[in-house]
């Protein structure tokens, strides 16, 4: 039997992290999941430490932590859980994300399908805009549910570093994927019939963010160089 290791980011936002939990349990195969890895990425809420003592003291999921002292961004702290785990799949879901399905066993039959493949949440062949560089558009699967087997995330070496501490890791990876003969997949054909992306209100679209976004446009750019 497949193990899965699900790998959840936390920051200060530890009731959208409960309520994922609570989703996981509810929904997903539970036999096939051999670990939940809870990054607590240098929270300071003191919930996300009592919360998860209480979710591990119930014996509903198989929860481990990786605690990080400092919050090192979702790219650098989506690594560091994604290394850290030990499934032979290996899911990375943002906490901003609610779960009406068994997307555990979707992610297991896809990851057996086929070998060399990276499954995501939601997948777009077409432009929207991030993708599109003077008309040649780079298709991705969005970062917010991402999923492969081990060896898979090994020799695509995780996200790139250089996009810390977020912005366009996801692009990239796709781009990567495709250019190592994987196949990169929607979950399902309709992924919002049993996920709800709560387009990311951990991390609010501002000035900086804007401007990260163009630097790390660039950072794209230059690394595969798109004409």
């Amino acid at each position: 039997m497949n193990k899965v290791s699900i790998v959840i980011l936390n920051y200060d936002g530890w009731a959208m992290t409960h309520n994922l939990l609570f989703d996981i349990y509810k929904n997903c195969s539970v036999q096939f999941i051999h670990e939940v890895l809870v990054v607590n990425n240098g929270c300071t809420e003191p919930e996300s430490f009592t919360g998860l003592e209480w979710w591990i003291g119930t014996g509903m999921l198989p929860i481990r932590e990786l605690r990080i002292e400092k919050n090192v961004g979702f790219l650098l702290g989506a690594n560091a859980g994604l290394k850290d785990a030990t499934g032979d799949i290996i899911v990375l879901l943002s906490n901003d994300v609610r779960i009406y399905g068994d997307v555990v066993a979707l992610v297991v039959a896809g990851a057996t399908i086929d070998e060399k493949i990276l499954i995501g949440g939601k997948f777009y062949p077409t432009s929207t805009g991030w993708n599109d560089f003077d008309g040649r558009v780079y298709p991705y699967a969005e970062g917010w549910l991402l999923a492969s087997t081990k060896k898979n995330w090994e020799e695509l070496d995780y996200f790139d570093e250089r996009y810390a501490p977020n912005d366009y890791e996801d692009v990239d990876l796709s781009t990567k994927a495709f250019s190592l003969g994987f196949a990169v997949a929607q979950i399902t054909p309709d992924g919002g019939q049993i996920l709800e992306h709560l387009s990311g209100r951990t991390l609010m679209y501002n000035a900086d963010r804007e401007e990260l976004t163009k630097k790390n446009r660039e950072k794209f750019r230059e690394k595969w160089k798109p004409t």
